[in-house]
């Protein structure tokens, strides 16, 4: 497994940027997720919300209504109006009261589900009655009118329960919703704080590796540098560091390591060259005494010839003068 060391220059030039950005990148992601998150919940909650407060309103005002339309079908009869024109308001009444029923009991499954069961329950009873109310009421309004008054009073009396028990329902609906909002907004604060410091910490962490790279780089070079200098004076014993690295730190200190070879090498042959002359000259020097010595003797045996010769002549002399003596005495 390569190291950072036996990473080419550009690529580790290129490292701290390139994981900056992968960092940025990895961080938006998150923050795209989690902003995407936030919207989502936000919608469902809005709509859900809105679903709930509209239903609760039609029911309301559908209710509303129904009973403004008995409590108005009940004056025209005491009044004497036309059977037609009331027929008219009340024949729908059932089928509204069905359909009234029906929104209701989707609003009593909401509230259950959401958590309002007591609401829920009351509301179930007051539908049920208000709708049997009403369903008799159209049965005896014809008949006996006074009988239909009591019963459109009845039905009036748990319109205002179910009108007050919406309201309530529509306020906790308020409530939660904006608790729920609450917790929303706080959750995508602390995510974006969150996002916040990782960017932070990325950037951080980026001139650190920055900074370390810059390092690792100028360091060698430093380092490369100084032992150029001290070779440039001839230290050969200096050693050359980073020669193992794959990059192009590592060519350039075997370089730098080949120059110091070279140098060791021509420092051993001048060494050698130096021995040679100084063994020739000591060599030439003895030449030269000997030859001194040689002449010397050479003076010193000729010196001695001549005077061995002088003693020779003067002996000659000498016994020539004596016989010559001695001849002449005889």
């Amino acid at each position: 497994m390569k190291s950072i060391g036996d990473i080419s220059l550009r690529w580790q030039v290129l490292l701290a940027p390139l994981l900056l950005i992968l960092t940025i990148l990895v961080i938006e992601a998150v923050n795209y997720r989690q902003q995407t998150s936030v919207d989502a919940a936000t919608t469902r909650l809005f709509n859900e919300t809105v679903h709930r407060l509209t239903a609760l309103d039609e029911a309301d005002a559908f209710a509303l209504d129904i009973n403004g339309r008995m409590f108005r079908a009940m004056t025209l009869v005491q009044n004497g109006a036309p059977a037609k024109i009331v027929r008219n308001i009340v024949d729908s009444l059932p089928s509204d009261l069905d359909k009234l029923g029906g929104e209701l009991s989707e609003v009593t499954q909401r509230g259950r589900e959401s958590g309002h069961a007591p609401e829920a329950t009351r509301l179930a009873e007051l539908a049920v009655k208000y709708r049997r109310s009403g369903s008799e009421f159209c049965k005896v309004l014809f008949v006996d009118p006074s009988v239909a008054v009591d019963y459109a009073t009845s039905a009036g009396v748990f319109f205002q329960d179910l009108h007050g028990i919406l309201k309530t329902l529509s306020k906790s609906y308020d409530e939660a919703s904006a608790v729920e909002f609450a917790g929303i907004k706080a959750n995508a604060a602390s995510a974006m704080r969150r996002t916040a410091i990782g960017g932070l910490l990325a950037v951080v962490g980026g001139l650190a590796v920055s900074l370390w790279l810059a390092r690792s780089l100028t360091a060698p070079l430093v380092e490369l540098t100084r032992v150029v200098v001290a070779l440039a004076r001839a230290d050969w014993s200096v050693g050359v560091p980073y020669a193992a690295r794959g990059d192009e730190v590592g060519c350039m200190a075997r370089a730098v390591n080949v120059f110091r070879d070279n140098g060791i090498e021509n420092e051993r042959l001048k060494r050698i060259e130096e021995e040679g002359r100084k063994q020739a000259v000591v060599q030439r020097a003895a030449e030269l005494e000997r030859d001194r010595a040689e002449q010397v003797r050479m003076a010193r045996e000729a010196e001695r010839a001549r005077a061995l010769t002088d003693m020779t002549e003067r002996f000659d002399a000498t016994a020539h003068e004596v016989l010559g003596s001695f001849a002449s005495a005889f």
